[in-house]
């Protein structure tokens, strides 16, 4: 190719709106800082078969339990009994579930659910009666709205866009798409999403190593590599994309972020190490500028965790056993 030709192209493919550039991190390797956990409570149910994700909402714990079928399970954080259930049964019926993905519990305490196989949210009252559904154009897969009432940060299946949206499914803004490659398309969505004030929501990609925050009008206000993706990436670069985009070959990858969690002013993700030397850690970020900050590696290893309000951690365990840990905070 002509030397004019390289530089044209290179040039251009800074302007193509649909690649995705990450800023760098600052620091070139993970900092683990000594962290102390004190198990203070452990909860042990024989109704819960395969949890997936566990949430810590005001006095209860709500659960993803993906059998016998997917649904939410509210229990109660002292003695662990199922206070409600949040699916009736497998199927496609007002209230029914079929694969849930995710779910929010909002201030008013309904349960707002991803179901991408029904193409639906379902919004459950207190009672875990189907409130409102919700049909959805494209597979509703990741929200986030806990303690918010009546709107939820949404991403789909279909698209690497995000939006917010309102019970009335009304659309209060929608990001921008971060790509038009479908080769890629998986490693952006497969992520997490967190609510903040004032609509701004933070997206973070687990295999594609991002934290993103958009501000009120969906327009990103920084966009960062985490630091668990910071040393060359292991897959093969997608054609047009810059260095830090990849067609990520999962079972090659030694690190996956699990979760991000909101404690004060800090960002903490839930990561897992998946080399020789298995663990787990909370890698801990600036809110504000989405900067590393430092680690703590886990003294177990989880299907999923919460951070409470009191900066205690809830851990779930592939089992359905239920672990809580006081810790100095964050």
């Amino acid at each position: 190719m002509p030397l004019f030709c390289l530089v044209l192209f290179l040039q251009l493919s800074t302007l193509i709106p649909f690649i995705h550039h990450p800023e760098p991190q600052l620091q070139e390797s993970r900092t683990f800082h000594e962290f102390s956990f004190k198990p203070i409570k452990s909860l042990e149910s024989d109704s819960i078969y395969q949890p997936g994700i566990i949430r810590a909402v005001d006095e209860f714990y709500y659960v993803l339990d993906y059998s016998p079928y997917s649904r939410v399970l509210k229990l109660n954080k002292i003695t662990g009994e199922i206070i409600t259930v949040y699916g009736k049964q497998w199927g496609r019926g007002p209230g029914d579930t079929e694969n849930l993905t995710d779910f929010a519990v909002s201030k008013n305490g309904n349960v707002w659910a991803a179901d991408p196989s029904n193409a639906r949210l379902t919004i459950f009252n207190q009672d875990g009666d189907p409130k409102t559904i919700i049909l959805h154009k494209d597979l509703p897969y990741k929200l986030s709205g806990d303690l918010y009432v009546n709107y939820v940060a949404l991403s789909n299946l279909g698209s690497t866009k995000t939006f917010l949206i309102d019970e009335d499914e009304n659309i209060l803004w929608e990001s921008d798409e971060l790509t038009e490659n479908p080769l890629i398309w998986n490693n952006i969505v497969l992520g997490f999403l967190l609510l903040l004030d004032n609509h701004e929501v933070i997206k973070i990609g687990n295999y594609a190593g991002y934290i993103i925050r958009y501000n009120e009008k969906g327009s990103a206000v920084y966009n960062r590599r985490t630091i668990a993706h910071k040393h060359d990436p292991i897959g093969d670069p997608v054609r047009g994309a810059d260095e830090l985009i990849y067609n990520v070959d999962r079972r090659k990858m030694d690190h996956a972020v699990a979760n991000g969690y909101i404690f004060d002013d800090k960002l903490v993700l839930f990561v897992q190490h998946m080399g020789d030397d298995r663990f787990q850690s909370l890698d801990v970020y600036d809110l504000i500028e989405g900067t590393y900050l430092y680690s703590y590696r886990l003294p177990e290893s989880f299907r999923d965790l919460d951070i409470t309000q009191e900066g205690r951690i809830v851990g779930i365990k592939p089992e359905g056993k239920i672990l809580v840990w006081e810790t100095p905070g964050f």
